[in-house]
């Protein structure tokens, strides 16, 4: 396992396949809501503490895993903004919230957003499973859909008007965009067209 301090709030986590064996955990099976996951990601987050001093307990993050073609994987960790002028959302928030894609589609839409609607209502109809968060990029007008999946499935989004992102695109979104709706972007999305 390798770990690379990128800052205080990020690292960059290589995982061998012997280190993904041994934590008994495989990209296509991780997870947030599966209970082993969390305990193979608090492992690895301890190691990371020993082994960079980097201490991101109690803190609320963002993990993206993406497979290595040698069988590992390589994990991006990254701190995500405290809610510290929100008291409502402090209150309800007892533990870290941590955020781990498996395969993401990063697609980038900018001008109209009918454009957008309509295609999160072709997603919906064709029965899309998988998780789908929306960002508003702070910098520009370009807004971000993440679709849990991989190879370029909804290649037919240029249609629509939409750019597909390489993986790097998620370290742009993390740290530049802001949530607009996360987990069930398609389906609420879907509604509006």
């Amino acid at each position: 396992m390798d770990m690379i301090v990128i800052s205080d709030s990020k690292l960059k986590i290589m995982l061998t396949p012997g280190d993904m064996r041994r934590l008994d955990i495989s990209c296509e099976s991780i997870d947030y809501d599966n209970s082993d996951t969390r305990a193979a990601l608090k492992s690895i987050l301890d190691e990371a503490r020993c082994q960079t001093g980097v201490d991101l307990s109690g803190k609320r993050i963002c993990i993206q895993v993406y497979p290595s073609r040698e069988g590992g994987c390589e994990m991006f960790v990254n701190v995500l903004p405290s809610a510290h002028g929100d008291r409502r959302k402090k209150e309800y928030s007892p533990s870290p919230t941590a955020k781990v894609c498996r395969s993401q589609g990063i697609y980038c839409f900018r001008g109209e957003l009918s454009r957008l609607l309509r295609f999160c209502a072709a997603l919906k109809s064709m029965g899309y499973p998988g998780r789908s968060s929306l960002y508003r990029d702070t910098r520009s007008s370009a807004v971000y859909l993440v679709l849990d999946e991989s190879g370029g499935r909804y290649s037919f989004i240029s249609e629509y008007g939409g750019e597909r992102r390489d993986a790097p695109a998620a370290e742009y979104i993390s740290e530049h965009c802001l949530p607009i709706r996360e987990n069930d972007a398609v389906e609420v999305l879907s509604m509006l067209c």
